[in-house]
């Protein structure tokens, strides 16, 4: 729950109000996923604070270990989704204007050479905004290739200190801390749908952050009921 002036507000009411600002103040998408980690009560919603460029500043890396580390376990995640798909699976939506299964584990791949890139950094793959393959192996290989090059062009282009310089990114400045954020933030983001599709098409889910209903079965356990 958020809280503040007596008024109590569930979480997702919260993202749905920070994510409607975002949209009417005309910010980029991935900024929705750094300005709702800093709202902490009822009036930061109608704060404008929360919808300026410097909020980005905010939630962001300090270390490029701890980028790293973090990096190795979200897309060692990612790759034990990527690898359950199967071609035919590929064509699973939630509805015919949603993206289908294929087309949001390419859209996953394209970011890691997207951000990156524009951000200064080198990263080959898929290109942005072209169409997904119909090969389930195709998209888990390429995703895992530049997985692969943005812990390596990070460790060996980016610093420390350097993490605190700004770039250009969708009409704003964020600090190349943020920019590692963001990246990560919003796999996670569209991983979690996946997974709802994952699912409808009768695919086994693997856990990320604790079992899923299948493994707590191999643990003989009952799995969570909520």
């Amino acid at each position: 729950m958020v809280e503040g002036g007596g008024t109590m507000l569930s979480r997702s009411a919260a993202f749905h109000a920070v994510f409607t600002a975002t949209l009417q103040a005309n910010l980029p998408f991935c900024t929705f996923f750094v300005v709702i980690n800093d709202v902490q009560t009822i009036d930061d919603l109608s704060n404008p604070i929360f919808l300026k460029p410097h909020i980005l500043k905010s939630s962001m890396y300090r270390t490029i270990t701890d980028f790293v580390n973090d990096w190795r376990y979200e897309s060692h995640s990612t790759m034990k989704c990527l690898n359950m798909l199967t071609d035919a699976s590929l064509a699973q939506s939630v509805s015919p204007e949603g993206r289908t299964l294929g087309q949001l584990a390419w859209h996953i791949a394209e970011t890691l050479a997207e951000m990156p890139t524009r951000a200064g950094l080198t990263i080959t793959g898929a290109e942005e905004n072209s169409t997904a393959p119909t090969s389930a192996a195709t998209i888990a290989s390429i995703y895992e290739d530049s997985a692969k090059q943005v812990a390596e062009q990070v460790q060996a282009h980016w610093t420390d200190a350097s993490l605190t310089d700004e770039v250009e990114m969708y009409g704003r400045k964020w600090t190349k801390g943020t920019v590692l954020s963001v990246l990560i933030k919003h796999q996670a983001h569209h991983r979690g749908q996946l997974t709802v599709l994952m699912r409808q098409a009768g695919l086994l889910v693997p856990g990320m952050y604790g079992p899923s209903k299948e493994e707590w079965a191999t643990m003989g356990m009952p799995s969570p009921k909520q």
